[in-house]
């Protein structure tokens, strides 16, 4: 039993076939992403390709937004409470940092407790977000 031989070049052995003629090619003769050989490929048009750079020049990504709007607004939230407590002479305050995966809580007066878990909570959903927006979704 012999070896197929390439129909489109007739010299080396013939490993595909042609999903738009039907002959049987080598794979220097054949366009696997598109399944077809050198001739029947010329015939498919060329699918643009997005540019990264004018990806990054429409704007931020969703979920980078949203992550950033939330920062902006518990930071904002932790200065008002702060100035609120300096000029009050008292009052509660917490406060909530992760770095990596690790939280670290601090809080200071009688309402510390309740101060740190609004501030965990309220990072617990920032985190959902950010991580609900920047999943990948399927094309």
């Amino acid at each position: 039993m012999s070896a197929r031989v390439c129909e489109y070049c007739n010299r080396n052995p013939a490993m595909y076939v042609c999903r738009g003629c039907g002959r049987t090619v080598c794979g220097s003769c054949f366009n696997p992403h598109v399944w077809k050989c050198q001739d029947c490929s010329k015939s498919v048009p060329m699918t643009l390709s997005r540019d990264l750079t004018e990806d990054l020049r429409v704007g931020w990504p969703m979920g980078f937004t949203v992550f950033l709007a939330a920062f902006i607004m518990i930071f904002v939230g932790m200065m008002l409470m702060m100035l609120a407590s300096v000029f009050s002479g008292g009052g509660s305050g917490g406060l909530v940092i992760f770095i990596g995966p690790f939280p670290i809580a601090v809080g200071s007066g009688p309402q510390s407790s309740l101060m740190v878990t609004i501030a965990f909570a309220l990072a617990i959903v920032g985190m959902v977000l950010f991580f609900l927006f920047t999943r990948r979704r399927p094309l």
